[in-house]
């Protein structure tokens, strides 16, 4: 029992002492030959795990055991491109190490694979041998397929946070990324604006880049990340740079900007405005400089103004100049204070035209706004000697002192403005005085930001009436640029002198049956100063100017001191042959010399269609008020009666809101129509009740008493529900059955009782006899009532020769209402004659 023991001791100390003087490329074990059963084993010594490839041919060599020997060995690569490795190899240093195994001592195999066509990058190489009593081992090993060229590859640096131009409100900024080197990175480097250099925390886990950029050294860890403490940092533009130094001395850098932003105003828009020069103003300068100023406001302050010219950049404007006027209204603003900037345009190489100067602010978070000018860049020759009068403007005074005041410009500059009354020189006025407004709009002229002069015009001795103010300014060139105004002298005890204007003809109301064609529109007009022009309009549409200047010594007379009173009068033809039916406004407004402006309108009423006007002895407005306080007008509301207001009663009184091809039906004459015939009713009458066939019936009563026989049956059929109600069909009254087809007598306390009672009267025991008995009533109580008259629906309703009196209904539509049913039929009828009665008020 002792002697076995012994030998394995013997043969473990050999092994040891084998491993000690022989190197092999096997599993540090040790082995000693047992009576169990050996596993199979398997090993790769060639390409060693996550080796680079550069070759296009791959040897996959090794070893290879199994207890009774090996059947094969199969390389494939990527699962795929399976083949045979060449056994028998010799490894004597396999079989010293793993004893017992049947041909360990060539067991070594080899086999050489094509990887031309490989892509570049991570590929798995699979080795698998297959032992003669059919026992398995798999081993697997990573390789890199590299370009042939790429055997020194690039440092490479990455800054993932923060982006460029990011806006950061913060007091720790994280700068954070990756960093390759070949030979894998000793350091990342992070400094603000090239100060305060500090490390990065190194290693972070990147798959992503090593998938990407595969062979670098550490390229699974290559990310980077820190902290940086920006609390003292400006508000404003700063530059993030990071180094990367690899473990071979190899840098790489990498800047990225941010913006300090403050927190508390960031949310702030930016804003730039110009003020000088101003839009649409005119450029020159006898130095070739235009002054290009104004304000540039962002929430984190202004980083800097550029100007630019048709989109071509000119340059920066210098910043930082005090505006205490953009505080006072942006006070939230970073620096408003200070927003304003300047700059000297250079305009020499600029052509003359118009041309767009755009100045755009940037602020510290990088916001942009802008704004725009056009301007138009003028030669010398368009620098022409300017004069205004600001005051008098054609004023009207009562003597005293007035004041002259305005402003004056010379390429050259200003040497003197005088004053002269009627020709007659007054004196010279102060110059030199501040007119900035001018200056923006006229850039370029000598002494414009002082153009300003005024002086103190005594008006004594002055006689009433209108008097020339004439101003001269005398250039240093010794040009002479004169402008006239008018004062007008108010005589004693008048306090204003207003502009008039008059229409003679047509008067207001005219009514226009048929296209008169040329109507002469003539009347008077006055201003103070006298009139320059007179306009016609057409419902506010212009149609020109009426000719002035027509003599009017009765205007004068009756309004005497205007300029121009005697020869006051104008005319103009008014064409109105092809204007429609309605009512039209004609507006005759003036424009004094002075500007000053009047007007005056009528209107007038156009109808193509057969028939007449008539005019009331009275006014709308009285007639309406007549209605609110004696005709207890109703209107309908939520499908309740209430009292209708003024508003709405002076609506469906006024002829002129209905002038219209509908409207125009209330005014329709309801005595006899010819046109109508049996048939006509007939087609209207069919299949409404008992009025069904009725239409001879119908037709002669209209005849019998002058009625128009399509409102009769419109009438009716309103009246009885399309000849369905009660009162048509027939009530009973004394053992005799009555009808009533226009509800005459039938009051809303008990209408079928009372009605049937008032046809029992009148003996209307059939629905004929109801025809002619309700014709007759009608015709006798309105249409052709001798003291009434009401033969139209308008008048029937409103009777507007003795408003409130004798009409037919409360219900303010009433009128508006029975249009539809009337229309409706008289379209059926195949040659209607059509006659009307346009009310007219005074």
């Amino acid at each position: 029992m002792i002697k076995p023991l012994i030998k394995k001791k013997i043969v473990t100390f050999l092994c040891v002492i084998a491993m000690a003087t022989v190197s092999i490329n096997v599993p540090v074990k040790t082995f000693a030959s047992t009576n169990n059963a050996l596993p199979a084993r398997l090993w790769i010594d060639t390409p060693q795990n996550n080796s680079k490839q550069s070759s296009n041919q791959l040897n996959v060599s090794g070893w290879a055991l199994s207890e009774n020997g090996v059947k094969s060995v199969q390389v494939a690569l990527d699962g795929g491109n399976v083949q045979n490795a060449t056994l028998g190899g010799a490894r004597p240093d396999v079989a010293n190490f793993y004893q017992g195994y049947t041909g360990g001592a060539n067991s070594g195999y080899s086999a050489n694979l094509d990887i031309s066509t490989l892509s570049y990058g991570t590929h798995t190489v699979t080795v698998t041998s297959t032992g003669n009593d059919g026992s398995t081992r798999t081993l697997d090993v990573a390789i890199y397929k590299a370009n042939l060229n790429s055997n020194n590859l690039p440092a490479r640096l990455w800054i993932d946070s923060p982006q460029s131009n990011s806006k950061q409100s913060s007091n720790q900024l994280n700068v954070s990324g990756w960093a390759l080197s070949q030979n894998g990175v000793k350091s990342v480097q992070v400094a603000v604006d090239g100060k305060g250099a500090q490390n990065a925390t190194l290693g972070g886990a990147r798959p992503d880049v090593a998938n990407f950029y595969q062979g670098y050294t550490g390229g699974a860890n290559s990310g980077y990340s820190t902290n940086i403490d920006i609390s003292s940092l400006s508000y404003g533009i700063h530059t993030v740079t990071v180094t990367s130094i690899g473990n071979d001395g190899s840098t790489r850098t990498l800047d990225t900007s941010i913006y300090k932003i403050n927190a508390a105003t960031s949310s702030l828009p930016a804003s730039t405005f110009i003020d000088t020069p101003t839009s649409k103003s005119n450029v020159f300068s006898v130095n070739n400089k235009v002054s290009v100023s104004g304000w540039s406001i962002d929430g984190s302050g202004m980083q800097k103004v550029q100007v630019y010219v048709d989109n071509s950049y000119k340059g920066d404007a210098n910043i930082g100049i005090s505006r205490p006027d953009v505080a006072k209204v942006y006070p939230s603003y970073y620096q408003a204070s200070t927003s304003g900037f300047n700059y000297d345009l250079d305009i020499s190489s600029i052509p003359d035209g118009t041309h767009t100067i755009t100045v755009r602010g940037t602020g510290n978070d990088g916001a942009n706004s802008s704004e725009s000018v056009s301007v138009t860049k003028v030669s010398s020759n368009s620098m022409v000697p300017r004069i205004f009068i600001d005051t008098p403007s054609y004023a009207q005074v009562s003597g005293g002192n007035v004041t002259v005041s305005g402003w004056s410009l010379n390429l050259y500059g200003v040497q003197k403005v005088q004053v002269y009354v009627d020709n007659n020189y007054k004196g010279d006025a102060n110059i030199g005085i501040s007119r900035p407004d001018v200056n923006n709009f006229y850039t370029g002229y000598t002494g414009a930001s002082t153009s300003g002069y005024t002086y103190n015009l005594s008006l004594n001795g002055l006689s009433a009436g209108a008097h020339t103010v004439t101003v001269k300014s005398i250039g240093n060139d010794g040009s002479v640029t004169p402008l006239n105004s008018q004062v007008y002298v108010l005589p004693s005890g008048v306090s204003n002198m207003s502009s008039r204007v008059w229409i003679d003809t047509p008067s207001n109301g005219t009514f226009y049956k048929t296209s008169p064609g040329q109507v002469i529109l003539s009347g008077w007009s006055l201003s103070p100063f006298g009139v320059q022009r007179v306009e016609v309009f057409y419902d506010t549409y212009y149609i020109g100017d009426a000719s002035i200047g027509l003599a009017r010594p009765d205007v004068n007379s009756f309004y005497p001191g205007y300029v121009g009173g005697a020869n006051s009068g104008y005319s103009f033809n008014l064409n109105l042959s092809n204007i429609s039916d309605g009512v039209h406004t004609i507006t005759v407004k003036n424009l004094g010399t002075n500007n000053d402006s009047a007007s005056v309108d009528i209107k007038i009423y156009k109808f193509s269609g057969n028939g007449q006007s008539t005019i009331y002895n009275t006014s709308l407005q009285n007639a309406v008020t007549k209605q609110m306080t004696y005709g207890d007008p109703v209107m309908e509301s939520n499908g309740n009666w209430i009292a209708a207001d003024k508003n709405t009663v002076q609506k469906y009184m006024d002829p002129t809101n209905f002038m219209d091809s509908y409207g125009v039906y209330q005014f329709l004459r309801l005595d006899y129509m010819q046109g109508v015939t049996v048939d006509d009713l007939n087609n209207i009458l069919a299949g409404k009740g008992v009025l069904a066939g009725k239409g001879a019936q119908f037709l002669d009563a209209a005849q019998q008493s002058n009625i128009n026989p399509v409102y009769l049956v419109s009438h009716a059929l309103l009246e009885t529900g399309n000849g369905q109600s009660a009162l048509a069909t027939g009530i009973v009254v004394n053992g005799k059955k009555t009808y009533n087809l226009f509800g005459i007598g039938a009051y809303d306390s008990n209408p079928n009782q009372m009605g049937a009672q008032y046809a029992y009267n009148q003996g209307w025991f059939s629905v004929d006899q109801a025809i002619y008995g309700g014709a007759q009533w009608i015709s006798g109580s309105y249409i052709n009532n001798s003291f009434y008259k009401q033969n139209t629906l308008y008048k029937m309703r409103w009777n507007p020769a003795s408003p409130t009196n004798h009409q037919y209904a409360t219900d303010v539509r009433w009128a508006y209402n029975q249009i539809y049913n009337i229309k409706s039929l008289i379209d059926q009828v195949q040659k209607p004659v059509l006659q009307f009665d346009i009310p007219q008020y005074n």
